[in-house]
C-alpha cells in the first residue's frame, strides 16, 4: 500500500480540521492504520510533517517489522502525536 500525494493531502487537511478519532480515519481511508499518541512518545523521531497541532509520522510495516518513513510510496499507516496544548492565563 502507498499514500498518494493527493490523499496525503487530505489526510493532513482531515486531520488538521480538528481531534480526528482513528474510527473516524479507518472509515475515511480504509487500508491505512491509524495510532494517535502524544507528541512526547516519540523521542526523536523525525516527522514526515509538523502542523500547528500535531506531527505526522508515516510507517511501513512492509517488511513485517514497522518502521518509520518519510516516503508516502512505503506507507502503510500514520502515527498522529498531538502538541500539548498551551493553558490560557487569566
Amino acid at each position: 500500500m502507498s499514500i498518494e500525494d493527493s490523499e496525503m493531502l487530505e489526510i493532513e487537511a482531515f486531520l488538521a480540521a480538528g481531534d480526528a478519532r482513528a474510527a473516524e480515519f479507518r472509515l475515511r481511508f480504509p487500508g491505512l492504520s491509524f495510532t494517535p499518541c502524544s507528541s512526547s512518545d516519540m523521542n526523536g523521531e523525525r516527522p514526515y510533517s509538523s502542523h500547528a497541532d500535531f506531527d505526522l509520522y508515516l510507517i511501513d510495516g512492509g517488511d513485517h517489522c514497522v518502521q518509520f518513513t518519510t516516503d508516502p510510496a512505503n506507507a502503510t499507516g500514520i502515527v498522529v502525536a498531538r502538541h500539548p496544548r498551551k493553558r490560557k492565563t487569566a
